[in-house]
């Protein structure tokens, strides 16, 4: 384990539907740092980032949090975490702005309709604030949910296909935003099966 490490996942087991897809995973992940997750569909990288993002249990090894096992300190973690999964994650029944009031919410997190509004118009979405969410396409969908990286307050990033359904535009505007994160010491754990667009501080293939 490096010495300036603040995330670690040791020896770890990860298993869907009684198969074992992962097996003695260890890594560290330091402040700063940028960690990608590779691998074909069907590998387990949706398994494996929901995992390290405490959404599934842990049976077989460790996932700690500088120094604390995280389901010792789910509260803790949480507040601390920015998990974007492989879906968009949004309410097709509530406008732009609503959904990210409500994901801001979950998270114990506030920003103002002008704030909100702001931000959707830096991702894209500039004249959509108030469109249902069941109105926009699939890369406008993603776009709400990325807005999430302007808005919430987190020192680690997971990333579950974070460039799912979005063009060459909004793969810049994602890619400038880690490396925003990654200058002010955020850390990123980031899954693709697609080419990074920047480099990564360690790679792994599943």
């Amino acid at each position: 384990m490096e010495l300036n490490s603040i995330f670690q996942c040791q020896k770890l087991n990860v298993e869907r539907d009684d198969r074992i897809l992962l097996d003695n995973l260890s890594f560290d992940c330091t402040p700063g740092s940028l960690t990608q997750i590779t691998g074909a569909n069907g590998s387990g990288k949706t398994t494996l980032m929901r995992t390290l993002a405490g959404l599934r249990p842990v049976t077989v090894g460790k996932i700690t949090w500088q120094g604390i096992p995280i389901k010792e300190q789910r509260e803790v973690y949480h507040q601390d975490l920015l998990f974007l999964g492989h879906s968009s994650g949004i309410k097709l029944s509530l406008t732009c702005i609503e959904n990210l009031q409500w994901m801001l919410a979950l998270c114990g997190q506030s920003q103002t309709k002008a704030t909100i509004g702001s931000v959707l118009q830096l991702v894209g979405l500039g004249g959509f604030e108030s469109n249902l969410a069941r109105t926009l396409s699939a890369g406008q969908r993603r776009r709400v949910a990325l807005a999430m990286l302007w808005l919430r307050q987190a020192k680690i990033w997971i990333l579950d296909e974070p460039y799912t359904s979005i063009d060459v535009s909004g793969v810049d505007l994602v890619k400038d935003k880690v490396m925003e994160h990654l200058s002010h010491r955020g850390l990123v754990i980031l899954s693709t099966h697609h080419g990074l667009n920047m480099t990564a501080d360690q790679v792994i293939n599943l």
